[in-house]
């Protein structure tokens, strides 16, 4: 990942044929320009065509899909061709889905517009579909050429972007970062809940770093890298629950909170974490519970989770800031936690959402 201002992607070899530019609609037209600078692919190459399309989650169903596929095929790209995403992390899961399955797989490039794309979403390899109510059952590892965030884009964004992506920050603090995560308490004590900053370049880097050290020992997920899961497993339920109208990060926030108390039901965390993270969350004014009242609905929805292995439910739980432990949680213990809520001290402790 290249991260600063946006410059132009170094020559690729072979040049790029074609190159297709799908921009997200909510990224102001002013960027236009340096996007289709950076996708330029080098002198030689012919000049990038530039398409916008409506992003977020329907972006990752089969028909936002099939939209991209059409464009691809309208741009007649072919082997040696180059597909550039430019918009937040839905719009990056769909076209390198797509790169990874036009003509059996072509180059792609990753320009992140929002916090939670230059965090989480455009790292990894990772793309993916949504279908029948699940999160990213659809996908494949297909590594982009090269990813180039350019922090200008944050500025740019609504208050509720930032706060979904302070929702990952927060994650990767937790999974490698303790200093990190103890810098973002310390703002937690002297500052009362408001409206979310803009993480720093170093904050946005360590977190990114965090993540790359990660995918860099486990590329394909085969154990460890299942850590980055940290507060997904009901994150993801809660983003599919009808009527939830959470975000993806705000949906994790919650999930991590969720995390802490399993793995203090389990004696593999101090009670208390759970209500340290929710006060770091809350600082950027991030959800710290979950519905209980539909505990049932979330327990059928985490069940078709795809990070089920042989019936067993598996979650990534913080044993402390920077620890974090793969373990499978009986049932029994989910549901009861789904209707349980946070622990009547980290309710006490804070005025959660």
């Amino acid at each position: 990942m290249i991260v600063g201002a946006l410059a132009p992607l170094p020559p690729l070899d072979p040049l790029p044929s074609r190159t297709l530019v799908l921009v997200d609609d909510g990224v102001p037209e002013e960027h236009d320009r340096a996007i289709l600078a950076a996708a330029g692919g080098g002198e030689g190459s012919a000049p990038p065509a530039l398409v916008r399309l409506g992003g977020g989650e329907e972006r990752k169903t089969i028909d936002g899909f099939r939209e991209i596929l059409e464009r691809c095929a309208e741009a007649r790209l072919d082997r040696d061709s180059l597909l550039v995403a430019a918009g937040g992390g839905a719009l990056g899961d769909a076209a390198g889905f797509a790169a990874a399955t036009w003509h059996r797989g072509i180059r792609w490039l990753a320009i992140p517009t929002t916090l939670v794309a230059m965090i989480d979403a455009h790292l990894g390899g990772k793309t993916a579909l949504n279908l029948g109510g699940v999160k990213n059952p659809l996908g494949a590892f297909w590594w982009p050429v090269a990813i180039l965030a350019d922090p200008r884009f944050l500025e740019s964004l609504p208050p509720r972007e930032i706060r979904s992506g302070w929702g990952e920050l927060v994650k990767s603090a937790l999974i490698g970062d303790a200093r990190l995560f103890a810098e973002l308490e310390e703002e937690a004590r002297s500052r009362a809940r408001g409206p979310p900053r803009l993480p720093s370049a170093d904050e946005i880097g360590r977190a990114i770093e965090v993540k790359r050290r990660v995918v860099a020992a486990d590329p394909l997920e085969e154990g460890q890298r299942r850590v980055l899961n940290l507060g997904h497993t009901l994150g993801h339920a809660l983003e599919t629950l009808p009527g939830s109208g959470l975000a993806h990060g705000e949906a994790v926030a919650a999930g991590l909170v969720f995390a802490a108390e399993l793995a203090a039901d389990l004696g593999r965390a101090p009670r208390p974490l759970a209500g340290r993270i929710a006060a770091v969350l809350a600082r950027h004014a991030l959800p710290a519970r979950w519905p209980v009242e539909r505990a049932e609905e979330l327990f059928e929805l985490m069940g078709r989770d795809k990070k089920r292995r042989r019936g067993e439910s598996w979650f990534a739980l913080p044993a402390a800031p920077g620890e974090v432990e793969l373990a499978p949680v009986p049932a029994s213990l989910v549901l009861r936690r789904l209707g349980a809520g946070p622990e009547e001290a980290t309710r006490r402790d804070l005025l959660l959402r």
